[in-house]
């Protein structure tokens, strides 16, 4: 997972993770909680989240829906 982008503030911004914690507790969810490298900055930032995958219909995407905070 090198030389992703994600979108910040309608802007995509480059990454890289440094750290990944990934747990399936059911019900079609996903939890994470990573270390991200934002490349523009240098700076690290602690991101963690719960979340519902989607994937495309041309099944080449996955989207992140029901996105709920890791700290709620």
């Amino acid at each position: 997972m090198q030389n992703h982008q994600i979108t910040v503030n309608s802007q995509e911004t480059p990454i890289t993770p440094q750290y990944i914690d990934f747990h399936l507790p059911g019900e079609g969810k996903v939890i994470l909680n990573t270390s991200i490298l934002l490349r523009v900055t240098g700076k690290i930032k602690q991101v963690g989240f719960s979340a519902v995958p989607s994937i495309s219909a041309n099944g080449k995407n996955i989207s992140l829906e029901n996105v709920e905070d890791g700290k709620s």
